[in-house]
């Protein structure tokens, strides 16, 4: 019986063990079948999900730093989904670049050699362009067709290099954003039908080194991942750059530039660019209505042009940092005695092609204008005999060589204040004069003040009108002794009126010749006893020169209320 149940049990022991293995086995089913049912739910998600008619779907989750994706430049990065055949890509199909030409006709330019690269990607730019260019690119952007909407965006990188980055056509969804100096393209020109044109233009910096490489880079993104770099790159010339260079005038006699006084010049230039200028020229005009100060030109070594309107220094080379000076002295031209204007300024150029590459204009300087006066005397025949107004143009002459006076003698024998009222519209008014001097009172001596007074008032008056600085001198002497002239006692009293009644009311200017007279009648009076002698001709026109002076300027023009202030 203990062998039959012994038997039992052990019956049952080995079905429970083939039960336990059955489960583990099933269990183990169990797990395949999950496993394999999550590998082909991603593998349907990621890898053999449809698209839209079979098109390429770049819809792929973001992938952010430190997801382990490679963010290496210039590596194009495909999502996982992306078809083989790239039905769906975006292709740089062009790149091209036009030169602008300076010194040309405006809006020149020259086209650019670009060798087109493999599928839109990469393009480069034969030969250097010079540092300091102004370029205009045309990017053109195709789509295979294929090709469906979808969450796009772009950025034209551009690079540092560059500057005065514009855009030339404006079109919407396109901006420059000068802070990350990148062209955005937004979703809606990205799902346009019609290709995509970018026109933009911008400089190349002086500052660039000979060599210098640049890249300019076109990206496109799908959900913020790149599918597509393209671009092209450059090398670049440095070059010479001459804008700091600069044109300095001097009047070589110091304060204002008069005709036939000298003026130096003097040209430096600076290479303040990173190439060397070679072969170059630097041409100066000879200003018109100077001319050259023989030996002053330095260097020494110069040529002339066959006309001599140009000197021109053959300089040749001038590497970065080399400051050159140069100078040349002309002088102003004798007639040019009005307000005129000498200008100079030099070219430097590019003696084998001829081009200008730099140029200055200026400076200027201005001749001063000579002071042009016209002084008109009027009187009696003091003027006549003595024409001691000949010897006050001299001296203003003398004293102001920058001016030229007119002076005119304007005097009748026996004349008295109330004849001169009658001829002074025809005599003196036609001058248009800039000072009138009046000498009366010899003849009228001897009639009644009260009469002298009223003409000598309206004959001041007439001067005035005239806009003419006035001035009276008073009588001198008159000798008394000379039974011709006894009648004339009362002279001294209408010297006397002149001086504290007549001039002052009119408010111009009174010159006493009186006082020195008086001093030694026989040094200065002729022999007539009211004539003056030379002497006497002299030391009224010094002290009528005396006053006159104290109403004009350094250069002989006559004081404004403002230069008396």
């Amino acid at each position: 019986m203990d062998k039959d149940k012994n038997k039992d049990n052990k019956a049952t022991m080995h079905e429970v063990t083939r039960d336990k293995k059955s489960l583990i086995i099933m269990f183990i089913i169990l797990a395949a079948l999950v496993a394999a049912s999550i590998a082909a739910y991603f593998t349907f998600v990621y890898f053999i999900r449809p698209g839209e008619s079979g098109t390429v779907s770049f819809n792929a989750p973001e992938t952010k730093p430190g997801d382990g994706a490679s963010e290496k430049e210039g590596e194009v990065k495909e999502n996982l989904n992306v078809k083989k055949d790239s039905s769906g890509y975006f292709v740089v199909s062009e790149i091209s670049a036009k030169l602008a030409v300076p010194d040309d006709e405006e809006d020149s330019y020259k086209e650019l050699k670009i060798d087109t690269g493999p599928g839109g990607k990469d393009f480069v730019i034969e030969g250097k362009i010079d540092a300091g260019s102004e370029i205009i690119f045309h990017i053109t952007i195709n789509k295979d067709v294929n090709f469906k909407t979808g969450n796009f965006k772009a950025a034209v990188v551009l690079p540092e290099v560059f500057e005065k980055i514009k855009l030339i056509e404006d079109k919407s969804g396109i901006t420059y954003d000068p802070f990350s100096k990148k062209i955005i393209l937004a979703n809606e020109p990205l799902n346009a039908n019609e290709e995509i044109n970018l026109v933009f233009a911008s400089v190349v910096s002086k500052e660039c080194e000979d060599g210098q490489s640049f890249k300019l880079s076109v990206n496109i993104y799908a959900d913020d991942m790149l599918v597509l770099e393209s671009g092209f790159s450059g090398i670049i010339n440095a070059v010479a750059d001459f804008k700091n260079s600069a044109m300095t005038v001097k009047d070589t006699n110091g304060g204002s530039l008069w005709a036939e006084e000298t003026i130096e010049y003097e040209v430096k230039i600076v290479n303040s660019g990173k190439g060397t200028g070679s072969n170059l020229v630097l041409k100066c005009p000879v200003p018109l209505s100077t001319g050259l100060v023989q030996g002053s030109l330095k260097p020494q070594y110069y040529d002339l042009t066959p006309d001599k309107s140009f000197i021109e220094w053959n300089i040749g080379k001038i590497k970065p940092g080399q400051v050159r000076i140069f100078s040349y002295r002309v002088f102003a031209a004798d007639y040019l005695t009005y307000k005129t204007s000498i200008k100079a300024g030099f070219s430097i150029i590019e003696k084998s092609t001829g081009k200008t590459i730099h140029k200055v204009e200026g400076p200027e300087i201005f001749t001063e204008q000579y002071s042009y006066q016209t002084i008109v005397c009027m009187g009696d025949s003091q003027i006549i005999v003595t024409e001691w107004p000949l010897l006050l143009d001299g001296l203003l002459e003398g004293q102001y060589p920058h001016a030229e006076f007119n002076t005119v003698l304007s005097g009748v024998r026996g004349e008295m204040a109330t004849n001169a009222i009658g001829r002074f519209d025809t005599d003196v008014r036609p001058y248009n004069p800039d000072i009138i001097i009046l000498g009366y009172g010899s003849n009228d001596a001897g009639e009644a003040p009260a009469f002298f007074r009223y003409h000598m008032g309206i004959l001041i008056q007439q001067a005035l009108s005239t806009g003419a600085r006035v001035f009276v001198h008073g009588i001198g002497y008159i000798d008394l002794t000379n039974h011709l002239w006894a009648e004339k006692a009362n002279y001294t009293l209408f010297d006397e009126m002149l001086k504290e009644e007549i001039c002052p009311k009119y408010g111009v200017e009174y010159i006493d010749i009186y006082q020195l007279f008086q001093e030694d009648p026989d040094k200065y009076m002729s022999k007539d006893g009211i004539h003056w002698n030379e002497e006497g001709a002299a030391l009224v026109a010094h002290e009528v020169f005396k006053k006159i002076v104290e109403n004009l300027d350094i250069n002989g023009r006559i004081k404004t209320t403002d230069d008396s202030q």
